[in-house]
């Protein structure tokens, strides 16, 4: 039997890293009861930068009919040992195969179509630098209209004089309207979980 291993986030231990996920799981399910999507609902979401499988899971648990599209470079330093063969294994250990697609893209320029009830990702878009903005635009684009992208990331206060949160958000407004922000209790400093409805198309 296939042992399942999320991996080891950069600049923590096994036993940070688990507490983390932890944490991160009981946010996002707090976020999913806020965004008015039936659990039982057959919907398409997509895990942009899905690294290991951690958050995919996390979705189609609570969302038993949903089938989950996982994007990610599989490369870089973020998550040591990530690789596509690694997601693949890890997605069978759990039974979930069937209903998640694991696609090797890099956020900023992955193309898909407009389909998605939902998008999700955690601990990614503060890794992206200067790909940040294009990759929250390929999210917006992968959405239906009206539809969210919850958002668990760091915004790390490097700057006396700006708010990083505020300043990513100022970023996004012809994508997102910010419904709400949670702030769970997770040993990650700056750890939020930011939940944005895509624009309708006529408000862009």
């Amino acid at each position: 039997m296939v042992e399942v291993d999320f991996g080891v986030y950069h600049h923590t231990s096994r036993e940070g890293s688990d507490a983390a996920r932890g944490a991160a799981k009981v946010v996002f399910l707090e976020a999913f009861s806020k965004i008015g999507v039936d659990t039982n609902a057959s919907i398409k979401v997509l895990d942009a930068g899905c690294g290991l499988g951690f958050l995919t899971y996390v979705v189609l648990s609570h969302y038993p009919k949903a089938t989950v599209t996982a994007v990610d470079k599989f490369e870089g330093n973020s998550l040591p040992g990530n690789s596509f063969e690694r997601a693949k294994k890890n997605a069978e250990a759990l039974g979930i195969s069937e209903r998640v697609e694991f696609v090797k893209s890099d956020l900023a320029t992955v193309n898909l179509k407009a389909e998605y009830d939902l998008a999700v990702s955690n601990l990614v878009f503060h890794n992206l630098w200067r790909k940040k903005r294009a990759a929250y635009k390929a999210v917006a684009e992968s959405l239906k209209a009206g539809s969210y992208f919850l958002n668990g990331d760091l915004f790390m206060r490097t700057d006396f004089f700006m708010n990083p949160l505020r300043h990513e958000l100022n970023e996004i407004t012809d994508l997102f309207d910010t419904d709400f922000i949670l702030n769970p209790k997770t040993s990650l400093r700056g750890y939020k979980l930011i939940g944005l409805r895509k624009k309708p198309l006529t408000a862009r």
